[in-house]
């Protein structure tokens, strides 16, 4: 497998782990939203579940024993009494629609005792009016006397959250009625889908997030290891010409006459045996007084008739002692008042 090969395959790699993450995190929003929805509207129904128990501390459950379950209560002072007590526990929760108390006849059937409605409502259940009950287990619960949230659920009306919870004969003990209070569903369901959706909405968002960064680290590799081998090409040819040039004993040379400071190609700098970051002084001391002092004033008279440029030929003690001609190609920036400033050029041996 070559190289083009393999890095192709490293980038397909790493483009589908970035999708399959992308599909983790929208799987995971999904199931977390789901999970936290419902542990919220949970929490909804436990407080609506407590509401209708505290409601049961508004009601003596002896007068309710002292009603009859049908129309006849209407006219009862006791019948008066509970559902003004009613009216007055609604009045002081504003998101519950309504509340009522439910007795069972010697039939098994459930009934309205009486209920919060005005009579004028739509929603107004007589006294004595059999309770529509959506399951059996409605009848067991009453029956164990225990307090449970049933919703949400529509009927006729819309669609609702309702809790329930017992009434206890202080008597025998045992549960005879049983106070109901709806809540409209509409806030429970918005609760759910606000939750679930926000939650679904960051995982998307992690998600999306992790696509593009495993798509932009796929471009970055990719331009870097390209770069890198763009580099490496460039450091190989770079090596080839000086290979090469090395050879016919050309180099690159770099001098600040200001500082002294000396730069030298490496092949250069390995052959005089100095280093590539020298100073002229160095280099200098190879070459006699007499050759030294007449290029600098070959460069100060090529400054003074306008040139920028000078060929030069001096001879250099190499360190194995042998003297080797040298042929300076130069030219010159930074120039102030025919004194150049910057040497720069190539030296080939002759």
């Amino acid at each position: 497998m070559n190289n083009s090969t393999t890095e192709e395959h490293k980038q397909r790699r790493l483009e589908a782990w970035g999708v399959f993450l992308f599909f983790v995190f929208i799987l995971g929003g999904l199931v977390s939203g789901f999970l936290l929805a419902n542990k919220t509207t949970a929490k909804i129904k436990t407080a609506l579940q407590a509401k209708a128990l505290t409601m049961t501390s508004f009601i003596n459950p002896a007068d309710i024993l002292l009603l009859a379950g049908d129309e006849s209560d209407i006219g009862n002072i006791k019948y008066q009494e509970l559902k003004s007590r009613l009216i007055e526990a609604n009045s002081y929760n504003g998101e519950i629609r309504s509340t009522y108390i439910l007795g069972k006849s010697p039939s098994g059937e459930l009934f309205y005792y009486l209920d919060s409605e005005n009579s004028a409502s739509a929603m107004y259940s007589e006294p004595g009016t059999t309770y529509a009950m959506r399951s059996s287990k409605e009848l067991a619960m009453f029956n164990q006397g225990l307090a449970y949230v049933d919703g949400p659920y529509t009927n006729s009306f819309g669609k609702w959250v309702s809790a329930y919870a017992p009434i206890f004969n202080t008597q025998t003990g045992l549960a005879f009625a049983k106070i109901g209070i709806d809540m409209p569903a509409d806030e429970y369901s918005q609760t759910w889908a606000s939750v679930f959706f926000a939650t679904f909405a960051v995982g998307f968002f992690i998600a999306f997030v992790v696509l593009i960064f495993a798509l932009y680290l796929k471009k970055v590799i990719h331009l870097l290891r390209r770069g890198a081998s763009e580099l490496s090409m460039v450091k190989n040819q770079k090596k080839a010409i000086e290979d090469s040039t090395a050879k016919v004993g050309i180099g690159y040379f770099k001098w600040n006459r200001s500082t002294d400071d000396l730069f030298m190609s490496d092949f250069l700098a390995q052959s005089f045996g100095l280093e590539s970051n020298t100073k002229f002084a160095n280099f200098k001391i190879h070459i006699s007084d007499e050759e030294v002092n007449d290029f600098e004033s070959k460069i100060i008279q090529a400054c003074t008739s306008g040139n920028n440029t000078l060929a030069y030929d001096l001879n250099f003690k190499l360190p194995n002692s042998q003297i080797k001609a040298l042929r300076i190609n130069c030219n010159f920036s930074q120039i102030y008042q025919n004194d150049p400033k910057v040497v720069e050029g190539t030296i080939a041996y002759i």
